[in-house]
């Protein structure tokens, strides 16, 4: 059967439009719920080199070494954005526009490289990336590649779904969202087990997954769950957020977290939802982003926002707690040190921050560039990732 179009002409004929697009937006303008790569600082920018670097020089766009001189800074791998990290099983696994690797956390040495595409075909892969025990996936607009974590080589690929979403790994599935739907795929071979195809126009977003249940939010501002366990992908339950798009969901002791934004209004909601769907609160906040999720630890909800805000919500009724601002709009989803009562973050001002749990209040900041990605942490490390590169950071 001849698969659907997988979007690869319509992304590269935005190209031009997004980036007239990004030249154009103004001060006063709505704050994007997108997390679109804009570095606001001098500086550094993506130039293509990759090898990991002790502290000293990277390089600008002519090519003339700056210095970013920072104790905390243990290694460095400068050059592409990174826009895909996960650290598992004590290694580290990152995507860029057109390629995944894999690296040692001790001193970011890389194990293994593997391209997803021509440099040409870039804007096809943003750092879709999940890791499951056996295998690496990088989602784009050509599909699923899945890559042995031990060597990198191309075990299976599906045109099954097409987006440059990361996909969510949980029971042996694989759950991708694409423009308009829901696919679950076999971890061990990319089979399609089931597709849902939301209404309308309803974009869903990034699958969370949990007791055999997928939930994603959607453009409708409905949050959905989707039986993933029987092998139908029947929905379950749906909830309307009142909200013009719903976000990323996380699912914490069987209670579902997700984020809103009205970007009209310049606002957003985060609800907590019973295992049934039914609510059991639901706070105003600033915009979400749409490409992150809440944080939970402990008795803690955290949500970053385009507004550059870092906020801490009782999980008990969603009361705000304290909220850290960064010095421009955008704050990505936060890594936690929960034993350290520490807080990780990029923003669009081109700094990277640790905020102490407790009250809010910033500990230190790094100015490592603009970062659009979730960072990770060990017991050594913070590894923060931005539009130069992949900095390893001391966490004391």
């Amino acid at each position: 059967m001849q698969r659907q179009p997988s979007r690869r002409d319509f992304v590269r004929a935005s190209v031009l439009a997004l980036g007239g697009l990004a030249g154009c937006l103004s001060d006063d303008g709505d704050l994007p719920t997108e997390q679109t790569p804009v570095d606001s600082t001098d500086g550094a920018t993506d130039t293509g080199g990759t090898d990991a670097e002790s502290p000293g020089s990277e390089t600008t766009d002519d090519e003339t070494p700056t210095e970013i001189d920072h104790e905390r800074i243990q290694w460095r791998a400068t050059g592409d954005r990174v826009a895909g990290l996960v650290l598992q099983e004590g290694a580290l696994y990152t995507a860029t526009n057109w390629d995944a690797r894999r690296r040692a956390p001790a001193d970011g040495s890389v194990d293994w490289t593997h391209q997803l595409a021509e440099p040409s075909d870039a804007i096809c892969h943003e750092g879709g990336l999940a890791v499951g025990s056996e295998f690496a996936y990088a989602t784009g607009c050509d599909g699923v590649q899945a890559l042995a974590v031990g060597s990198g080589d191309e075990q299976w690929s599906t045109d099954a779904v097409s987006d440059m979403q990361s996909p969510t790994v949980d029971g042996g599935r694989l759950y991708a969202s694409d423009y308009e739907s829901v696919t679950a795929l076999a971890t061990s071979d990319g089979s399609t087990q089931w597709t849902v195809t939301l209404d309308g126009d309803a974009e869903p977003s990034r699958p969370a997954a949990a007791d055999g249940v997928a939930y994603v939010g959607a453009g409708d501002g409905v949050v959905r769950a989707l039986d993933a366990g029987d092998g139908s992908g029947r929905v379950r339950w749906t909830h309307d957020t009142e909200s013009t798009r719903a976000h990323v969901p996380t699912v914490h002791d069987g209670t579902v977290y997700v984020g809103t934004s009205d970007p009209d209004t310049d606002s957003g909601a985060l609800l907590a939802l019973a295992p049934d769907g039914t609510r059991q609160w639901r706070v105003e906040t600033t915009q979400a982003l749409s490409g992150s999720r809440p944080i939970v630890a402990e008795d803690t909800v955290y949500l970053g926002s385009a507004s550059g805000t870092l906020a801490a919500h009782a999980r008990s009724d969603g009361t705000r707690r304290w909220g850290f601002d960064a010095d421009d709009w955008l704050v990505t989803q936060p890594g936690i040190d929960a034993a350290a009562d520490t807080l990780y973050c990029g923003s669009n001002d081109g700094n990277f921050y640790a905020v102490d749990t407790t009250d809010g209040s910033e500990r230190w900041s790094v100015p490592i560039g603009y970062s659009n990605t979730a960072p990770a942490v060990d017991d050594q490390h913070v590894y923060a990732p931005s539009s130069r590169g992949l900095y390893a950071l001391s966490r004391d």
